[in-house]
């Protein structure tokens, strides 16, 4: 199940000495300015913060998921709207 998935993730993590931090959608989402956005504004945005990453597939589609993952790091960091 996803959450065993995520409970054996966090458990490599910790036992590694990695540090990592939950985060919710919503949140994410809110900081980025994106709550109740689509996923083509997700790509978007970060088009925006991250000019270089390869945000388009080989058959010419968004890939909103690394979109996605770039946007919810950036979420984390104060200098892109995050906490820190």
């Amino acid at each position: 199940s996803c959450a065993r998935g995520q409970a054996l993730w966090e458990a490599c993590l910790t036992c590694h000495g990695v540090g990592f931090i939950l985060v919710r959608p919503a949140d994410w989402k809110r900081r980025m300015g994106l709550l109740k956005s689509s996923k083509s504004a997700s790509v978007a945005r970060a088009r925006q913060l991250f000019p270089g990453a390869e945000l388009t597939g080989k058959r010419g589609g968004e890939k909103d998921g690394r979109a996605e993952a770039l946007l919810i790091a950036a979420s984390t960091i104060p200098e892109y709207g995050g906490r820190g």
